[in-house]
This record gives C-alpha cells, structure tokens and sequence, in this order.
C-alpha cells in the first residue's frame, strides 16, 4: 500500500465521526482527553500552527504504518498482519455490533462487523493499524453520525475478552473513559455506558452466541439478565437493542456488568399514558383504582408497560405497547387473558384457539395426506403481520410441507411445498446427503430476524422458502425493515447463516 492510500485511509477513518464531535475530539487531543493520536504537544497559542501540528502528526503516522508494514513483509487485502498476536478482543454492542482485535500495545489488528448495522457503522473506515482509542472515537462517532446513539436510545456496551486481572479492568475503565468523553463532545450530551469482562466465557455461551448472531459480550449481558429474571428466554432478548436490556436491566441484579448513566426511555410513551390507556380500555375512572402499578417489560420481544390495578373487587391486568399505546394483552373481569388489536376488540389467543390437533389436521387434509405417513411433524403458536395462527410442518411422501393455519378459523392461511432430500423423507434412490433433519422455515426466520437484530413485529413482507445450492440444502429468508431490504442463506441443517445482504429498499 502507498504512503498517500495510508494516510488517505487513517484520514477516513476518524472523518466518519460525527461532525459536531470531530472537532471536540481533535481539542480534546489538546488535553490528552479521549486521545484521537497520542503525541506530545508544547504549548502554543497560535492555531495556524497547531493545526499544522496535527496535519503532520497525520502523515508522521501513517508514514510510520508504511514502514511497519514493509519491514514485517505481511499482509494483504483490507485486513493486514502483524507480527503482534491478538491480545484481547474489544466488543462495542449498541443494535450495531462491532468487535476490534488489538494487540499488547493497544494497536487495532482487525475490525469485524457482527451484523449488517454493524457494517453501516464500519464502512469506508480502515482501522487495522490504528491506536484502539482512535477506533474507537471513530466507531462511537459513526454510530452517533447514522444516529445508532442518540437522546431516544443511548446506550452501549463494551466487553473486554481474552485479558484477565488488573490488566482487563484498566482496559475497560480506559475504554469507559474514552466513550464517556465522545459522548459529552456529542448533541447527546451523555450516554448509559455498560461494561464488562468477559474472558471466562464458556464453549456453551459462545455456541450461543454464534448461534444468535451476536458478539458473546452481548450473550453474556442476557445471561445476566436472565439469571435475574427467569422468565424471559434467551432467543426473545438476544432480538433487543443494547438500550432495551439496559432498561431491563434495572429491574434485576448484575454481579459482572458495571454501569454508568441512565439508559433512556424518552422512545416510549411513559407510564402514565400507558396507565390512561389501560384504565381507558376497562372502562376504570383513575380514581376509582387501586393498587396501581407499572412496569417497563418486554413479552415476545416487545417492549411494553405491564399495569396492574383493582376496581370493583376486581383484578386487571395490562400489557401496553411502550411505543405505541397499543393494548396488546389484557385480563379483566369475563374476559380471559385476551390479545387485542387497535380496535380492543380480542384476538384470538391462548384459551380460544382451535389448538394444535386440529390445526394439523386442517394442515393434512388439505395436503391430503395420512397422519401415519407423516414424519418430522412440529406445530407452534405463531404471529405474524397481526394474525395469530398456527405453523405446521412435515415431512411426507418426498416432500416438505409449511401450512399457516389461522388459530380461530382452521383456515389455510399459507402453505408451501418443497422436494425434501433429506434422509427422513427423500424419494427412493436419492442419495442421503443431508445427514438429519431440517430445523424448518419458522426456526430459519427466528435466526434470520436475531441477527438482523430485529422482532417479526418490526418487518414486512417475510419470507422463506427451502432450496439447495452446491449439494446443499438451506432456507432462504427474505424480509424488509427500516429502508432496506435483507436476504439470508441458512443451512437447513444446522441453522447455520451462510451468506447474508442487506440492501437499500428500492
């Protein structure tokens, strides 16, 4: 690589910190605060020579990295080698997710992405050879520019792993301190910083991990979570944004994450809306209840306020959408555990579904096939675009079926069929090449939308269907959120993400 594509490249990287940041954290530099290149400066009051200072303090540094990357006579590519070994791996988890691999001298080797908000944050940067406390003022600053961090969701979390003792607690303060500094130079003024170390992280929670999508910082944050707070599951939070788990976060205990900051709620309608709305729907004059309490709460993914109040020797119970206002569940007096839509009126839920024999029944007949014939049969309770319904799935006679089966009718709502070449159901003489069962398109979708960082809720138009390329069987899952469009390719088998995009909504 040239001297200028060097210097061109170190320029990028810090130019993708948010304007209204960059030049506090060039000052800053001034007073050894949130470092942007660490060097010593005398005193001067005059700014045309200072400025030329850092002008040339720029190419020093990247003549610098030339040179190191002549002299080692390593690397290729956009990711250089260095002669150094990764000595710790730095995690910065927001719904971004990035993880920074430095050395013994604090020096970036490698910078990867763990989902596609992630690579968002980090493109156009080239951050191999750089000082860690200079990505990271361009990570956060790139976060706060697309507007990742901002007054309605200002959390962040940082893990440090493969260090132990005395020596990862100073690189977590160090980093604490860094984005502390980034976010007071911010419109944001101040953020909720979490922190942790997670060098003993087991073989269990990194499969986790990797079987989410997510960085094993942010698996170690829902595993605290839920030691706190049984009945939430590992997949509906591992779907939540690093600001939603702060929140969560207050109502239990973390022995091994410290915090500072508050995490905002400014996204959500508050309480006392979400009381009005409750108290609204029973049809309850706010001082006729008593015992009123509210709580922020997250069931299946979704973020709501749970409100809970008596009336007439009555109990009611509430589940509000926090952003919305939207009843989505109630119990009150003759009416069982009910899920509402905008109207009020219930949905069809637990308790007045036709149930799970009849839906595969309805699922089977209108695939004309014979229960005893039937292989690899797995029914689930299911929402999707506000319609509650039941998944169907089996396999039978060289094929793969999917039915949606509406949960109050028995209708079919969708049914797919596939060739199955897998070994529980492929045509006579087909080789046996997939070695097990299919984790089928429900559980292909679940992975898809965990690593996309999203909730079924907050998508359209998705999709999946299974397929085979190269010998090889997978599902491909298409689904549309925020502006874009994402594709994945998961191994059918194992549930494995394979390749995945995402692009502009055309």
């Amino acid at each position: 690589m040239k001297h200028n594509e060097i210097e061109a490249k170190l320029k990028n990287a810090v130019s993708n910190a948010a304007p209204d940041v960059l030049e506090n954290i060039l000052h800053a530099c001034d007073q050894k605060k949130g470092t942007v290149i660490e060097m010593e400066q005398k005193a001067n009051t005059n700014k045309g020579k200072n400025k030329a200072l850092r002008v040339c303090a720029a190419i020093a540094a990247a003549a610098a990295m030339l040179v190191m990357t002549v002299l080692i006579g390593r690397g290729s590519g956009h990711t250089p080698l260095y002669a150094s070994d990764v000595a710790a791996i730095i995690s910065l988890d927001v719904n971004p997710s990035v993880e920074l691999r430095v050395d013994a001298t604090e020096k970036v080797l490698a910078a990867e992405a763990h989902n596609a908000d992630g690579e968002a944050v980090l493109a156009g940067m080239e951050l191999a050879g750089t000082e860690l406390n200079v990505a990271v003022n361009a990570i956060v600053g790139s976060m706060l520019k697309l507007g990742y961090i901002d007054e309605l969701a200002n959390s962040i979390l940082i893990s440090v792993e493969g260090m132990d003792g005395t020596d990862a607690k100073a690189l977590e303060s160090k980093l604490v301190a860094e984005v502390e500094a980034v976010f007071a130079q911010s419109p944001v003024g101040s953020g909720a910083i979490l922190s942790q170390n997670v060098s003993d992280a087991d073989d269990a929670l990194s499969a986790k991990a990797g079987e989410y999508g997510i960085t094993v910082g942010k698996a170690a944050l829902i595993e605290e979570i839920l030691q706190g707070n049984a009945r939430y599951t590992f997949e509906e939070l591992a779907g939540l944004s690093i600001n939603e788990l702060n929140l969560l976060a207050k109502n239990v205990s973390l022995t091994h994450v410290n915090s500072v900051g508050q995490a905002s709620d400014k996204a959500y309608i508050g309480t006392d809306a979400a009381v009005e709305a409750a108290l609204k729907h029973a049809g309850v004059a706010r001082a006729d209840a008593t015992g009123l309490e509210v709580e922020l709460d997250c069931e299946n993914g979704r973020m709501v306020y749970e409100v809970e109040f008596d009336a007439a020797n009555a109990e009611y119970e509430y589940d509000v959408d926090a952003e919305t206002g939207e009843i989505v569940w109630y119990e009150a007096p003759g009416i069982v555990r009910g899920e509402t839509g905008e109207s009020g009126a219930p949905k069809p839920t637990a308790g007045n579904e036709i149930g799970k024999e009849a839906a595969k029944q309805a699922a089977f007949r209108h695939a004309n096939v014979k229960e005893a014939d039937v292989t690899a049969l797995k029914v689930e309770l299911d929402r999707e675009d506000g319609v509650l319904h039941y998944d169907v799935d089996f396999h039978c006679g060289g094929y793969e079926y999917g039915y949606e089966i509406d949960a109050q009718t028995g209708a079919v709502l969708k049914q797919e069929r596939e060739q199955d070449d897998d070994a529980g159901g492929k045509p006579a003489g087909t080789p046996d090449i997939s070695g097990g069962s299919l984790i089928g398109i429900s559980r292909a979708k679940e992975i898809a939308l965990a690593h996309a960082g999203l909730s079924g809720e907050k998508v359209t138009e998705l999709k999946a269907e299974l397929d085979r390329e190269d010998g090889r069987q997978q599902y491909e899952v298409e689904f549309r959120a925020g502006g874009y469009e994402y594709d994945y390719e998961i191994d059918a088998q194992t549930g494995k993400i394979l390749e995945w995009d995402k692009d502009f909504d055309d």
